[in-house]
């Protein structure tokens, strides 16, 4: 008999509901592509048979596990996925964002996105850019590649290339929510509270409206996901493949962003930390810690090749040629009788440029006159000279975006929707559905950090999820805010996952509480100051 039982029919009803969300996606998707001006052939075809064979074979190999009586590996395996509550919240984020998208462009192109899609400069030949790390514009450089091989219109292919990286940024961040499924429940111990958390992540406008934007942002969000889901796949069963993949993704991360820079001390601390307390790990510390020496190396070997065509040893010149310097400008510290002909020259310039053109009229042409090592020297020499005014400056940044909320709309709406009621109810939306400010995310992890400490006291045990997601959060909000100028909740976003599962580590607690589960397991790292004796 096809439905045996309860069991089954709930499970051909899931998957029905599956079926129509994978078609309903479908529509939307194609709705959205034969909407514009563009070239959809590409889109159309590719589109059509990937939908159409993942329904018709999945629901074949779904109606084969009803019917016959035994199962080979891969029917069972396609039936728990067919069945399973994160292949409905999957579809149903898909749509839902599909839905929201459909009021914004289908992708937003900024000023710094040239500085990406120009980059014309091979890592491989020792050729660097002073500006950009290479990890965001070879990821453009590969897409417009297999772009040029279905668009024969030169026209329009830049239309298509920027709609074709706004497409694969969507399906990397839908791979986002399953992978943040797939931490909380190496954390959490309740199912529902984990859906729950992979639900409410994937609909946060906050985080999928970066996705048409041609940034960094949405392939950053990507970056922070995964290596929190390669963090905690190793405290789960650590190996030395994993602790070597580890350490070795923390460049790939910088070189997308060098904002993660602080990844590198954090893995650092993390292995010599599990080295000490957990003696059977050991070994897997060792080739952790080796790999993120072995990143180190990399990534001097990169501000090494900088210093060779630029004479300037860092990883990226925009922290103080861009942000430092336009700080510097902003609040008139320019004027430096140790640089004065550097301290002349910019306070020529900035008498005949408006403050909202620095950036493009003088910054961006300042290392055609001097070097940037003197511009980098010059500017520290500003702010040593400053001090005092330099740290009450970041006091008072600091205190002006403590009430701003991290989650901001970054992505352009459509001219027909621009200042109308849905734009509003659309803003609403974004501002209400996670409007953590940057105080807040301070306390979360002040209260996270006193939790880990008591259960540290009282448990003698170190609660690794915990401490681990508050130096994430903690880190990544420091460094952006303090080497950037502006546009602070944008810089800080890729926290937001972090916070996200730490608040739902609490909520989790609060229900294992409720139920009167003991609080240990999945809370607690079995790793303690003694070796506990079994039981």
């Amino acid at each position: 008999m096809l439905l045996k039982d309860k069991k089954s029919i709930f499970n051909y009803i899931l998957y029905f509901v599956n079926s129509l969300l994978v078609a309903f996606t479908y529509i939307l998707l194609q709705r959205r592509i034969t909407s514009t001006e563009i070239e959809g052939r590409l889109f159309t075809n590719l589109r059509f048979v990937f939908f159409l064979g993942i329904f018709v074979c999945s629901f074949l190999i779904f109606m084969i596990c009803e019917i016959g009586e035994k199962h080979s590996k891969i029917e069972v395996k396609v039936k728990k996925i067919a069945s399973h509550p994160m292949f409905t919240i999957t579809f149903a984020v898909t749509v839902f964002r599909q839905i929201v998208r459909w009021y914004f462009l289908n992708y937003t192109i900024y000023y710094d996105t040239k500085t990406y899609t120009n980059y014309n400069f091979n890592i491989f030949k020792g050729e660097t850019d002073i500006f950009r790390t290479p990890g965001y514009p070879y990821f453009l450089k590969i897409i417009k590649k297999i772009t040029r091989l279905f668009v024969k219109n030169t026209s329009t292919l830049d239309s298509v290339f920027y709609s074709v990286v706004a497409i694969i940024q969507s399906f990397l961040s839908i791979a986002c929510v399953i992978l943040i499924y797939l931490i909380a429940r190496k954390i959490f111990k309740n199912k529902t509270v984990a859906l729950v958390t992979a639900a409410f992540y994937g609909i946060l406008p906050c985080v999928f409206n970066y996705d048409t934007c041609i940034l960094t942002e949405s392939i950053s969000f990507f970056c922070m996901v995964l290596f929190i889901y390669l963090v905690f796949l190793f405290i789960e069963n650590p190996k030395i493949y994993k602790a070597v993949v580890l350490g070795l993704f923390a460049f790939v991360m910088i070189m997308v962003r060098p904002t993660f820079i602080y990844v590198l001390p954090i893995l650092a601390v993390f292995f010599i930390a599990r080295f000490i307390f957990e003696s059977k790990d050991r070994k897997k510390c060792i080739a952790g810690f080796l790999s993120v020496v072995f990143s180190g190396l990399l990534l001097l070997g990169y501000c090494g090749l900088n210093y060779k065509n630029y004479d300037y040893f860092s990883i990226s010149s925009v922290s103080v040629t861009v942000n430092r310097l336009k700080i510097v400008m902003d609040n008139h510290w320019q004027k430096n009788k140790d640089y004065e002909e550097i301290s002349n020259y910019i306070n020529s310039q900035m008498k005949v440029t408006d403050p909202n053109y620095w950036i493009p009229n003088i910054i961006e042409k300042l290392p055609g006159v001097y070097s940037y090592q003197e511009i980098d020297d010059y500017v520290n020499d500003c702010i040593s000279k400053h001090k005092k005014e330099f740290s009450e400056y970041n006091f008072e940044k600091a205190k002006s975006i403590s009430n701003l909320p991290i989650a901001i709309q970054y992505s352009a709406y459509k001219t027909i929707y621009k200042d109308t009621a849905v734009s509003k109810r659309l803003d609403w939306f974004n501002s209400t559905s996670f409007s953590i400010t940057f105080i807040q995310s301070m306390l979360l992890v002040l209260f996270s950090l006193v939790f880990a400490f008591v259960v540290l006291i009282r448990r003698k045990k170190i609660c690794w999820q915990v401490v681990g997601l508050s130096a994430i959060i903690f880190s990544h909000i420091f460094v952006s805010v303090y080497g950037s100028m502006a546009e602070f909740a944008r810089l800080s976003s890729m926290a937001i996952p972090a916070i996200v599962l730490l608040v739902f580590y609490f909520v989790d607690l609060f229900v294992s509480r409720l139920k009167g589960r003991k609080i240990d397991g999945k809370y607690y790292s079995k790793i303690s100051f003694k070796k506990e004796v079994e039981q």
